[in-house]
């Protein structure tokens, strides 16, 4: 949850990105590595990355409208980062 935090907030992350990294490889192949690879991507401001990250998620992941990474005038960054958010979310208990 704090690497999801952190990838919001890329410029007060510190060392989350190095965190991150540490733990993409044994969360590959995974819901919560894919979320990972999202917010590592959100940390080093790869924008690109991030949105075709966020763009397989939501391929996949019922709970988010697909129709928001095709929103007018709104960022890359923030188009993912609000994947990240909803997904960060969706863990939590009811």
């Amino acid at each position: 949850m704090l690497v999801c935090l952190a990838a919001l907030y890329p410029a007060l992350a510190g060392g989350a990105g190095a965190h991150a990294a540490a733990m993409l490889e044994d969360l590959d192949g995974t819901r919560p590595g894919a979320y990972l690879k999202l917010a590592h991507a959100l940390l080093l401001a790869r924008e690109g990355q991030a949105l075709a990250v966020a763009a397989d998620i939501v391929a996949w992941e019922d709970d988010h409208d697909p129709g928001r990474l095709d929103a007018p005038g709104v960022g890359d960054t923030v188009k993912a980062g609000h994947v990240l958010a909803e997904g960060a979310l969706g863990v939590l208990p009811a």
